[in-house]
């Protein structure tokens, strides 16, 4: 263990000594034992101004940088009482015009320490020590010339005082408290993590003439919102390229993400958020008027509460995570997610996910779907999303999945022959049977006379679709053969196999696409229990913007070579 200064607010070490580089003014110190009588030990005590404690040992040290250079000793004592310190800048030249009042100020206070002038007066003035308006501090390097030093004393309110030291008593209690370091005078070189900062009494006056054109710049740029400097860290980061973009909201391209966002803007400014059940009922008067929204606003934007919900449907980040990235807390992430996601469902999923006509749908079908399977309008699965253990037993039994192992909800989806989806049913049980929740969502009032409906082998639902005067494609069921053993299809039963396969496939991957948002992918938190009907619809709405599934062999060929002339009309231009 290495020896260390035992003066207040003074950290030479030892082990400083190994970094010079940073710790330059140790490389000269040297350690002063303290002197063997009593009175001088206590009067050296007194001078350190330490508020603790201590006892002087025989390991106790003071560092050189204390003492005037005579004063140093070969056998490591020192002669007469410290001078330097913090508080007194070490010595260091403030005003060179002024050392020789600062000199008599350093002699003045070593005296009336030693106690040679009981009855003397110390008395600091303004006007002898601080630096000048126009003067520059000279300082002379870690230690300095013995000729200059002198403490000014001032109180915590930086007022100068009169100290008179009349008896042993006074002085032991103005030793105690002159702590404070003076406000005009820097901190030195060697404590650059101790700051004090003193604000300047100056004032000056400035004549700047405006023109016009400076005026309606300046009214500009006041209307126009300023970005704290989290909203513009997010969009330099998150929005700062289209891959980017893709990743962190699912949205393709930044472009796309401006014209969604520039559909839905305009209602977003009087979101009236939820706070819970009770507290989101009926209509306020702003909103069914031109009237701004009254209250308080979110220090969050709009426009990035509308990026903090794709965030979150995407990427399904941790609340913690996504309160630190915003500088918001937790409870008002969850607060402007689920507000935003009952306003998506009422604004982008009736305009992107809806049912076409029969006559909109056969006249955009792919060649190769056409041909086969002129009159199928959707294809339609089921889907199932895990979600958090419901603390009811009811509930337990009603969404767990015996073939999943695992507590979920059940969704039927269903996609036109380009891969769109055009249904999205309600969350149900996990339990619940596919030809009951085929039956009980909706799906066959949308039906017409003549459509068709392609799905697994498992939607026994013709019986159901015949009533609507519609009918079921599906994989034909094998039978029993009657000179052999076992079950087989006839050759027309098998290439109706492959052919519905072939088409069917796709609704796999649009539920594929839907689970690209791991909001879907992972477990359905308990506190987005209420609104995950609502994240399925608006998750099926986002993925409509990404463009089309399935292309058949005609309209494929059309645009590979559209790709491949694009080259070449670059070159002739």
């Amino acid at each position: 263990m290495g020896r260390y200064c035992e003066a207040a607010l003074c950290w030479s070490h030892d082990n400083k000594r190994k970094n010079l580089q940073r710790y330059p003014w140790m490389r000269d110190v040297t350690w002063v034992k303290f002197p063997p009588k009593a009175t001088m030990r206590a009067t050296w005590k007194k001078l350190l101004r330490r508020q603790d404690k201590f006892e002087i040992t025989v390991r106790s040290r003071l560092c050189s940088r204390h003492f005037d250079k005579e004063q140093l000793q070969s056998d490591g004592n020192a002669v007469g009482f410290p001078k330097y310190f913090s508080w007194n800048n070490y010595g260091l030249v403030l005003n060179p015009r002024k050392s020789g009042a600062v000199e008599k100020r350093a002699q003045a206070d070593t005296a009336v320490a030693s106690g040679t002038l009981p009855g003397a007066s110390l008395e600091a003035k303004p006007d002898e020590i601080g630096e000048q308006p126009n003067e520059i501090p000279v300082f002379a390097g870690s230690r300095r010339a013995p000729t200059t030093c002198g403490p000014h004393i001032a109180d915590s309110v930086g007022r100068e005082v009169t100290v008179h030291l009349q008896t042993k008593k006074i002085h032991k209690n103005i030793v105690g408290r002159m702590h404070s370091i003076p406000e005009n005078i820097p901190n030195p070189q060697d404590h650059d993590y101790i700051s004090y900062h003193q604000a300047s009494t100056s004032t000056k006056s400035t004549q700047t003439l405006l023109t016009a054109a400076d005026i309606c710049r300046l009214e500009v740029k006041s209307t126009t919102p300023s970005k704290t400097p989290v909203e513009d860290l997010i969009d330099s980061t998150i929005l700062g390229s289209d891959e980017r973009v893709n990743f962190y909201t699912g949205i393709q391209s930044k472009t796309m993400l401006q014209g969604l966002w520039s559909s839905v803007e305009k209602g977003a400014e009087k979101l009236r958020f939820w706070k819970g059940p009770a507290r989101s009922r009926g209509t306020k008067n702003y909103e069914g008027t031109h009237r701004a929204k009254p209250g308080k606003q979110h220090s969050v934007s709009i426009f990035f509460q509308f990026i903090l919900t794709l965030i979150r449907l995407r990427l399904d980040l941790p609340l913690l995570l996504l309160a630190d990235l915003f500088c918001i807390g937790t409870t008002t992430v969850t607060e402007i997610t689920v507000t935003w996601l009952a306003y998506l469902n009422q604004t982008i999923v009736p305009a992107l996910v809806f049912w076409p006509s029969q006559a909109t749908v056969r006249a955009n079908m792919p060649s190769d779907f056409k041909m086969r399977f002129p009159s199928v309008c959707v294809i339609i699965d089921c889907t199932e999303f895990f979600m958090d253990r419901p603390a009811n037993k009811e509930e337990q039994y009603k969404t767990f999945l015996q073939y999943k192992s695992h507590n979920t909800y059940k969704c039927l989806v269903g996609i036109n022959p380009n891969g769109a989806f055009t249904f999205v049913s309600s969350l149900w049980g996990g339990n619940v049977s596919d030809r009951y929740l085929t039956e009980h969502c909706g799906l066959l009032d949308k039906l017409n006379e003549g459509d068709a409906v392609m799905a697994d082998r498992g939607f026994h639902i013709e019986d159901s679709l015949l009533e609507k005067g519609a009918k079921l494609v599906a994989p034909p069921f094998t039978r029993k053969t009657t000179g052999g053993v076992g079950k087989r299809l006839n050759v027309n039963e098998i290439k109706t196999t492959r052919d519905i396969a072939r088409f069917r496939i796709h609704v796999e991957r649009a539920i594929q696409r839907l689970k690209t948002f791991r909001i879907l992918k992972h477990q359905i938190p308990t506190s987005l229990n209420g609104v995950a009907s609502i994240i399925v619809q608006v998750v099926a709405a986002l993925c409509n913007l990404k463009g089309l599934l399935y292309y058949g062999t005609n309209e494929l060929a059309k645009k590979r070579l559209h790709i491949k002339k694009k080259p070449l009309k670059r070159l002739l231009m």
